[in-house]
């Protein structure tokens, strides 16, 4: 699914073959290539972005400490082995683990 707002030469692209085609463009079309929100524009008339996508924020930056946790969850050395917690991840080890490394 588009997740970001059409720019002006998608809006351009879409009036040039708008023209082409007589006045009307097929929207199944655009809907087939992705543009979620052709359709909606076409109902309301407009080819303004959708405001649904309009403030979209950009994902913020893993920490090191997020990082270290993806990168060496899945080692066995940091899961538990037996008991009631065993396959689960071993927060303690991993967080010695982080703190060696960054010394």
């Amino acid at each position: 699914m588009r997740t970001t707002a059409i720019s002006d030469t998608e809006v351009e692209w879409f009036s040039r073959e708008e023209k082409k085609q007589g006045g009307t463009i097929n929207l199944m079309e655009w809907y087939r290539k992705g543009y979620a929100d052709a359709i909606r524009q076409h109902e309301t008339g407009g080819l303004r972005a959708s405001p649904l996508y309009a403030d979209i924020k950009k994902k913020r930056k893993l920490s090191a400490w997020q990082k270290f946790v993806k990168a060496n969850s899945k080692k066995p050395r940091f899961k538990y082995k037996s008991g009631s917690k065993k396959g689960r991840i071993n927060l303690k080890a991993l967080g010695v683990a982080y703190r060696k490394k960054r010394r």
